[in-house]
């Protein structure tokens, strides 16, 4: 669990990196930093969604294919898939955390600076 977190994390870190200046930017226009945290969050929520949809669709023909291998619940358990969609999904908020307040922390003169 906590190697995935991580992992999540230093892939969000490295996507808000590559928009650092354009954090800066909005942030020297006079943006408020709940809404930068807000585009932050957007971005790593809608790649959960993408990520999951895609999941959960090849995650059904799998579990039909795995039938026999499981024991005491049925392939399609609902409790399952939802249980790992809402533990994806905070994962998911908690990697986004680290990145998010590193983009609202971000010095508008030192990132447009930096290129």
């Amino acid at each position: 669990m906590r190697i995935l977190r991580r992992f999540l994390a230093r892939v969000k870190n490295f996507a808000m990196g590559q928009r650092s200046r354009e954090f800066g930017i909005r942030i020297a226009v006079g943006a408020i930093r709940g809404n930068v945290m807000a585009v932050v969050f957007h971005q790593g929520l809608v790649l959960t969604l993408i990520a999951t949809s895609v999941g959960v669709g090849a995650a059904l023909p799998a579990a039909r294919a795995l039938t026999q291998l499981l024991f005491g619940i049925s392939p399609l358990d609902a409790t399952s898939f939802c249980s790992s969609v809402v533990l994806l999904g905070l994962m998911s908020v908690a990697a986004c955390v680290i990145p998010a307040l590193r983009a609202v922390r971000l010095d508008p003169v030192r990132a447009l600076r930096s290129e």
